[in-house]
């Protein structure tokens, strides 16, 4: 760590209007998202009655860590991560207030694998961002406030998102997250984003993503943290 960056506090990353614009909108949407995670299978259980499609909207939700996250870090790295930020939002606001009119247990999972895939690809394209947004100094630091940020509001998630579906209704908590989309795209179109794509660059993605798998097989010690990070 260089003596710039050990001398930065967390009060000269809050100062970052940038970085404070886009900590108010992960932080609306995290919670936003924590809330649905426990409504959202509350719901399936709800209008299907049926045990196996609570599994099968769990698995969903996750199933695009594994599928999707290679080729979204590819696209973050090729396109413009602002549009993919605003175009992942705006899916994910759509799918999570739509699924609240729906009892069709097939439109629930379609919706449901639709947002878990755009929130793959939006996260993937925030984290490629913050780099390019904020000075190198801050960037430590800020990365802490973001997975510390994570990490409560999942707890929150968790705490909060049973009790509150119970009693106001898992479509006022579905109606919530998708707003905190919308506010925190707003948010994004107000930040400009360095242009660092040029439009000769071909993409790619099948060549990419096969350079990182073979990246993995042989480099062990990056094979093993990533294997690691994956079983958490």
């Amino acid at each position: 760590m260089s003596e710039a960056t050990a001398t930065v506090t967390y009060a000269d990353v809050w100062r970052n209007k940038t970085f404070s614009k886009l900590w108010i909108g992960q932080a609306l949407s995290y919670v936003g998202d924590a809330l649905s995670s426990i409504a959202l299978p509350l719901y399936t259980l709800r209008v299907t009655g049926d045990v196996r499609a609570l599994g099968i909207v769990f698995a969903l939700q996750q199933l695009p860590w594994i599928f999707a996250s290679p080729f979204a870090g590819v696209l973050a790295d090729r396109l413009s991560r602002k549009r993919i930020l605003l175009l992942t939002a705006l899916v994910q606001s759509f799918c999570i207030i739509a699924v609240g009119f729906v009892s069709n247990v097939w439109f629930i999972y379609l919706l449901t694998l639709g947002g878990a895939i755009a929130y793959v690809f939006h996260i993937s394209a925030r984290a490629a961002a913050v780099p390019d947004l904020i000075p190198h100094t801050l960037y430590p630091k800020a990365v802490s406030i973001q997975g510390i940020t994570a990490n409560v509001t999942d707890i929150i998630g968790v705490v909060l998102g049973g009790f509150l579906a119970v009693l106001f209704g898992e479509q006022l908590i579905f109606w919530f997250d998708g707003v905190s989309f919308l506010l925190s795209s707003l948010l994004l179109m107000t930040i400009t984003f360095p242009k660092t794509h040029s439009k000769e660059v071909k993409v790619r993605l099948w060549e990419d993503w096969r350079r990182g798998a073979g990246l993995l097989r042989t480099d062990t010690r990056l094979g093993l943290l990533v294997g690691g990070c994956a079983s958490t």
